[in-house]
């Protein structure tokens, strides 16, 4: 990603500054401010206007984004309601995805436009690793959904066949023929 001037300064700066912007600062509020931590010695960077409108307009972006992306998820657990949690995990995997195709493809903003006209993606070290992480997280994440829905799944067929069996026996129905239906109609073959 193309670093501004202020990407430079301390993370704690930065973070004040998101702050005071979502406290509804404007731009020439957060110009001055940092003016004033420079002359208290706590950054040494000469921070233009320009760069702090287009820092401002970064963190709008985010922003908006951000509540959007709560607005999408409130909506889908309101129609998903009293779902499993299984499907709340596939939901949380997919927009994880959707996150990291976003950045990667420069749709999160700050990237340079290439030949194609698209956004591209510069990352440093660091952020490499931290999306290799995610990547690995979210495949991980996967991985435990799928094996609690079998789970789950094994758990109900079991529950289900005990059932079966305890009302076909209560019904005088003979160990053959329960082992015909468990054949038949579950696929489970007598054990040998």
């Amino acid at each position: 990603m193309a670093r501004s001037t202020l990407d430079k300064l301390p993370k704690e700066i930065r973070e004040e500054l998101g702050r005071l912007r979502e406290d509804g600062w404007t731009i020439d509020e957060l110009l001055s401010k940092l003016q004033e931590l420079r002359a208290a010695g706590r950054h040494d960077l000469d921070v233009s206007r320009s760069a702090v409108g287009r820092y401002v307009q970064g963190i709008d972006k985010v922003g908006e984004q951000l509540r959007q992306s709560r607005a999408m998820a409130e909506a889908l657990v309101r129609q998903l309601g009293d779902e499993p949690d299984t499907k709340v995990a596939r939901l949380n995997i997919e927009l994880g995805h959707s996150l990291i195709m976003n950045l990667m493809t420069g749709m999160a903003g700050g990237g340079a436009e290439g030949e194609d006209g698209q956004q591209s993606v510069q990352l440093d070290p660091e952020q490499v690793m931290f999306l290799t992480s995610s990547i690995q997280k979210l495949a991980s994440a996967r991985k435990t959904d799928a094996e609690l829905i079998l789970r789950l799944q094994t758990e109900a067929d079991k529950r289900a066949i005990a059932a079966m069996e305890a009302t076909a026996k209560r019904k005088g129905l003979s160990a053959d023929t329960i082992a015909d239906i468990k054949k038949d109609f579950l696929g489970i073959r007598k054990a040998s």
